[in-house]
């Protein structure tokens, strides 16, 4: 698990710089915000949580991490399942080799 904080600026610039939504989250997955030092971007991630605070706007915060999914940078694993769900709930029902029990 990795933890991050970011804008990590001082309090001067944050008084009189206007981050964007997309600045700030593109800098949360930034090597230089992780509080363990490592490279996130020679791995992947298996979720990620991102909290917000002042005025955001949810629509900005789905294209910010829109944008990180697409540009491929920051690697994410795939959660596609191979089968679907009326599959599974069949075999589990049946035995392991796939043919129906004998009671």
């Amino acid at each position: 698990m990795l933890s991050s904080y970011a804008p990590v600026i001082s309090a001067e610039k944050a008084y009189h710089e206007q981050l964007s939504v997309a600045e700030i989250t593109n800098s949360a997955f930034e090597p230089s915000s992780m509080m363990a030092k490592c490279d996130p971007r020679h791995g992947k991630y298996m979720a990620c949580c991102l909290m917000y605070r002042g005025d955001v706007v949810p629509k900005d915060v789905n294209a910010a991490v829109a944008t990180i999914k697409t540009k491929r940078t920051i690697q994410f694993v795939d959660w596609s399942l191979e089968k679907d769900y009326e599959e599974v709930g069949a075999e589990s029902a049946e035995g392991e080799d796939g043919y129906e029990e004998d009671e």
